[in-house]
């Protein structure tokens, strides 16, 4: 594994001898190297690479790779250096659902196709109210804790704080609101599907393919009109699909 940092010769950008991180990355990955310049404010041997170009670069790799293997890319390789997560399936649990919000409301997206589920939280919706997690013990450690740290004895800080500075559960859990369910029937059987998650608009989508017909589903929750917005489009006439709402 090769790792640089390319900078525009007009971005005055730092290399990775000036990146901490990147310079580290030997200590985590083993066969990883960095590939420096020292005191490149320019990048004359253009060795270098922005976090947009590390992007570009993977998946630019990543493609080549699955051609060889006779794999189609699902990736959009004019869409690649938006940051995103993505899959070629529906979440087939909680944890694999993509979560959109606005810290007030949110929702993990499921993704389905014939069935989609937007499982809804709020936050004022709690278990019980909350709970007074001073622990009077806190105090008595609190100098040690500190010395332990600034000498990185963080291991043993952490054996003394955690008895002393928890007391209890820290608040009460949130609960599920409820779901909103979009039923589509004879969609089960979708092709060309992928699902994602765009990390720089906070959009969640899902688009794919029955009987020749793309079908796109795109969920956001707004700041500006606190609601979670569902967008179903297709491209051609016809879309249509029953909406329910669940609760425990």
């Amino acid at each position: 594994m090769i790792v640089g940092e390319v900078v525009n010769r007009t971005e005055r950008g730092i290399c990775a001898s000036h990146n901490l991180l990147i310079n580290r990355l030997p200590e985590v990955i083993p066969t990883a190297h960095v590939v420096k310049s020292d005191y490149c404010p320019a990048a004359k041997d253009f060795l270098h690479y922005t976090a947009q170009g590390y992007r570009m670069m993977g998946s630019r790799f990543a493609e080549t790779a699955l051609k060889l293997q006779g794999v189609k890319p699902l990736v959009n390789k004019y869409d690649v250096t938006r940051l995103k997560l993505w899959y070629n399936r529906p979440a087939q649990h909680w944890e694999e659902a993509l979560p959109i919000g606005n810290s007030r409301l949110g929702a993990m997206v499921y993704g389905g196709a014939g069935r989609e589920e937007l499982q809804i939280n709020e936050e004022t919706f709690w278990a019980g109210g909350p709970h007074h997690n001073n622990s009077p013990k806190a105090k008595t450690v609190l100098d040690e804790a500190r010395r332990l740290i600034f000498e990185d004895k963080t291991m043993e800080a952490q054996k003394l704080i955690n008895p002393n500075f928890f007391s209890g559960p820290h608040g009460m859990s949130y609960l599920n609101m409820g779901s909103l369910l979009i039923l589509q029937p004879g969609h089960e059987k979708a092709t060309n599907y992928y699902r994602e998650l765009d990390i720089e608009d906070a959009t969640a989508t899902t688009c794919y393919e029955v009987d020749g017909v793309t079908y796109t589903r795109t969920a956001f929750s707004s700041m500006t009109d606190q609601v979670i917005i569902v967008r179903l489009e297709a491209n051609r006439k016809g879309l249509c699909c029953s909406v329910w709402v669940t609760t425990p």
